[in-house]
């Protein structure tokens, strides 16, 4: 009983919206996003507004540095139950207002095809990719997973993983669908 009266005292501020100030209720992750590529953000039809009601007031967006002239931002589009899916920009020597959202290939049932989302997207900063991982249920043990590395000009695909049979199976990598190899030449 008392771990049910706990859970209800935590859960008990995400009711009380009336209490709420103007300043709690915007998204803190606007904030942090330059002005002109939250305002090309806005024109998707596709993406809800960050400061609508269904969005969070955090983790809904992030940023990375790619290289000294170029960063990319992820913002969420709609948080649904375990897929968020991502617009990514890049922004390439400050411009914001050049910001380009960028689009990806994605695989499934029929085969490959073109996304301007990612699902659950992140970046990894220890590794340097742009990761994310579609689920097709929220188990995680089906869907697919991408990884994409900066080469000085665009975020290349680098590894995708697909796995259609929801076996209930976590622990074992999915399926390689596509792995780009590079290879190390010696030119003297």
């Amino acid at each position: 009983m008392s771990r049910l009266l706990l859970s209800l005292a935590c859960l008990f501020p995400l009711f009380a919206a009336s209490s709420l100030t103007q300043a709690d209720a915007r998204p803190d992750h606007a904030d942090r996003l330059p002005a002109a590529l939250l305002a090309q953000h806005q024109k998707y039809p596709d993406c809800l507004r960050l400061d609508d009601p269904a969005m969070p007031r955090r983790g809904a967006s992030f940023s990375a540095r790619l290289d000294k002239k170029t960063r990319i931002y992820g913002i969420l589009c709609e948080p649904s139950a375990y897929n968020w899916p991502y617009a990514i920009y890049i922004v390439r020597n400050g411009n914001a207002g050049a910001a380009e959202r960028l689009n990806f290939a994605a695989y499934g049932e029929n085969g490959w095809y073109g996304t301007n989302v990612l699902y659950n997207a992140y970046y990894n900063k220890e590794n340097k990719m742009l990761q994310a991982f579609s689920k097709a249920r929220g188990t995680g043990d089906c869907g697919s997973k991408s990884s994409l590395k900066w080469d000085g000009y665009e975020l290349g695909l680098a590894e995708y993983r697909y796995k259609e049979n929801c076996d209930g199976e976590i622990k074992r990598p999915f399926p390689l669908i596509y792995k780009r190899f590079i290879h190390k030449s010696s030119h003297r």
